[in-house]
């Protein structure tokens, strides 16, 4: 092979990025970068749960969240096929099964806790 025909740094790495199944993509963004950038996904799903229950003055629970964000990516994959969709829709699903694994019913909010925020 002649170093014309080798590909550049950038066709590697779409190679790379296409060539690679979405759920191993997905588990990797979800092990790596993202869970140094913002850390335990539990955390995040409880703060964003208690975050909308605050603002649509209901309890809503970290499962929830992971099914409504799933459901943006359904939304966004309706008006645009995108790879990046189907990561991201493999990266919630994993997300909120690790934050609720340990749930036997999705965590609710009592109004009481609710005005306390």
């Amino acid at each position: 092979m002649t170093s014309a025909s080798l590909p550049t740094t950038a066709q590697t790495t779409f190679m790379q990025n296409t060539e690679q199944d979405i759920l191993e993509e997905a588990l990797s963004i979800t092990q790596g970068d993202r869970q140094e950038d913002y850390g335990d996904c539990k955390v995040e799903l409880d703060r964003l749960a208690t975050m909308w229950s605050v603002i649509f003055h209901t309890n809503v629970s970290p499962n929830q969240v992971a099914l409504a964000m799933v459901a943006l990516k359904i939304t966004r994959q309706l008006n645009k096929n995108k790879r990046d969709n189907w990561v991201d829709i493999a990266g919630y699903a994993r997300v909120g099964y690790l934050a609720t694994k340990e749930l036997k019913e999705p965590v609710k909010l009592t109004k009481q806790e609710i005005n306390k925020l």
